[in-house]
Order: C-alpha cells, then structure tokens, then sequence
C-alpha cells in the first residue's frame, strides 16, 4: 500500500458496498453526544451555517442582520452570510488564536451584532477567556453560533452556544455530512440529498483507495474526480439533507477510537515539534484531540512543497477570504502567511506520524 499520509479520504471496497452499517433504531454516537438537542444533519459545514441562519431568521421576523465573525476563518463561513444580506464585521485574533479579551467586549459593545459566530480551533477551547463577555451579550438578545468543526471532541452538554454546527466530512470517511445543533425545533426543511455530488465524492474515494492499494489508478484521476465534486458542491450550495449513504455510515462510527487516536497522533507529533526552530507549535492542545496539528513555519510555502515532495499533505488553512484581504495586519497577517495544519487523523498511528517527524527534522537541518 503507497504510504501517503494526509488529503480528502479513501474509501475501502469492501464499505463501498456495504449499505446496513448500522441497525435500525440504533442510537449513534451523535444521539449520545448530541442527546436532548434538536440536530440536523446536512450536506457539509457550508450548510450547517445557513441553515442555523435560517432558523433565526424564521423566528425572528423581523430581525437584525448584523454580524460578528472572526477573522481568522475561510470564505465558506462568511458565505451565507453575504448570500442572506447580513452586515460583515470582524473580530480578530491573537497569534495563539485566541481573541483579546478587551478589544473583542469592546467590539461586541460597539457593534451590537444581531448574531456572532465564533470557532473553537484546533482541539482546544480558545473563547474560554471570552465566554463570559459572549453571555452578557446574549442576555441582550445577541445568538451565538458556535462552529465546532475543528475541535468536535471539546463538545459537552450545557455549553452556552444557542446554535452549534460543523462539517463531519472532515473528520470521517463519509462523502457529505454537516450538522447543525438546537435546544429547540429547528424549522428549516432541507431539499433532498446532493445525489451527483455523493456519487461524485464516492467515486473519488474509491479511486483513492485502489490507488493506495497499489491498483491502476492514476493520481490525476481521483484528484480530478474530487475536484469535480468540490467545484459542484460550490456551485449548488441550497441546503440540503445529509445523504442515506452517510446516515448509515455513521451509524458504525466509533468516535472515541478517532478522537483518542488523534490525540495520541498530536501528541507525539507535539512531542517533536517543540524542540525544532524553523517550525513550531501553535497551540499546546492541552490533551485535546484537534482536527489538524497546526503549526507556525518561518517559510511556509517551502515546507508544505518539502513535505509534498515526501507524500505528506498538509494544507494551508485557510486561504485569505477576499472579504478581509484588504484589512489584515499584525497577528492576523501573521497566521495567514505562516500556518500549516499537520494530519494527524485516524487513519494514521505512530510509525505515520515518526515519518512526518523524520521529514520535519530533515528540513530544519536543511
């Protein structure tokens, strides 16, 4: 099997095929996580968002379209936003990603927002020193949308958040999946499942999976399938139902083997990357399980090509969303020119992540 670590997931053969994943009326890991929420599940993170601002918009009628984001985010966030009509502002962050406590209450005051999304990132619960602040504002009337797609293992019950949402494609090996999390009834009505994209999506797992497996497949093939895939998603961004393939997928999920794995990867990984100079550690994840290990590498770009080179993919999260491009300076400039997100997912145990430190060491002796 060809030794890649990292990009979109494979998909064996034999889950391909296999439908019944799961019994029926069996609870799933989210009724337990997730237990006594109202929760929908959608096509991605991109829909979990709009459908959250859906929902407040249908309650209340009329009502305020002034937002709150943070800066440090990627423009499928900050979409349905301007594809609804809202008013964008944005708060900043801190090199370790976390907002500055006084200048984020003063925004908060300043700007009113009708509504304010913020993200937990990296594993680690970076609006611990903000939430406070977050539920003064809410006893005013502001909704607070929690994005929970890169740090899902940090949910528990009772958290403040009137609304939570998050991609699960990104962390599991299933075509589609977002979610969007309630106390109450949620009243949006998803159209049906993206059939096109989910067989699209498939295939390209398949492909990647048989080309891993040492089959005839050409790289080319399955990256132009996922793009494809992608491109159509982009396109055809109405909100839609999360597809019965990956409901039954889930249904066989053992989310504590993923998140306990992604722990153990990220701590090893940390382990390393505290010792090195040219790259160092965001975050210290605080025994958390985060989606990606994000590092600071002085030249980025020469490093995500070195680990390429090795077969190791890590992307640069994110690309600047053009609604900020004009205004970044400081930390925030900073972030956005120097971050890279390390895999360390289920797929991979200690041999995959002693190789990505093997070539990490290679390049800060270069």
């Amino acid at each position: 099997m060809k030794n890649e670590i990292g990009s979109f997931y494979e998909i064996a053969e034999d889950i391909e095929k296999s439908e019944i994943l799961g019994k029926d009326g069996e609870k799933n890991w989210m009724q337990e996580m997730f237990g006594g929420m109202e929760m929908l599940l959608v096509c991605s993170g991109r829909e979990a968002v709009e459908a959250a601002l859906m929902d407040i918009l249908q309650r209340r009628n009329p009502c305020g379209r002034v937002c709150l984001l943070p800066q440090y985010t990627c423009d499928t966030t900050i979409i349905p936003f301007e594809k609804q009509g809202w008013e964008l502002h944005f708060f900043p962050v801190n090199q370790d990603l976390r907002p500055d406590k006084e200048s984020f209450e003063k925004l908060l005051q300043q700007i009113a927002p009708d509504v304010l999304l913020a993200h937990t990132y990296y594993g680690v619960d970076t609006l611990a020193k903000v939430r406070e602040s977050i539920q003064k504002q809410q006893e005013k009337g502001m909704i607070f949308v929690e994005d929970m797609t890169q740090s899902l293992a940090l949910w528990k019950p009772g958290g403040i958040a009137d609304y939570y949402v998050g991609s699960l494609r990104k962390w599991f090996p299933i075509p589609d999946g977002g979610f969007v999390a309630a106390s109450h009834k949620l009243l949006v009505l998803p159209e049906e499942e993206k059939k096109l994209f989910v067989e699209q999506k498939r295939r390209a797992q398949s492909l990647k999976y048989q080309y891993l497996c040492g089959q005839e497949v050409e790289k080319e093939e399955f990256l132009k399938c996922n793009q494809a895939a992608e491109q159509y998603l982009y396109e055809n961004d109405k909100v839609s139902s999360v597809s019965e393939y990956t409901k039954n997928r889930l249904k066989s999920l053992d989310i504590q083997m993923n998140f306990q794995k992604r722990k153990e990867n990220a701590s090893f990984l940390l382990q390393a990357l505290w010792k090195l100079t040219k790259v160092k550690p965001v975050l210290d994840l605080e025994d958390g399980s985060p989606l990606y290990v994000p590092v600071y590498a002085n030249e980025r770009e020469e490093l995500q090509e070195f680990l390429t080179e090795n077969h190791i993919f890590a992307p640069a999260l994110w690309p600047i969303p053009r609604q900020i491009k004009e205004t970044l300076e400081g930390d925030m400039e900073f972030i956005f020119h120097h971050l890279l997100a390390l895999p360390c997912d289920q797929r991979y145990g200690k041999e995959d992540m002693a190789r990505m430190v093997q070539y990490l060491l290679k390049y800060e002796q270069k």
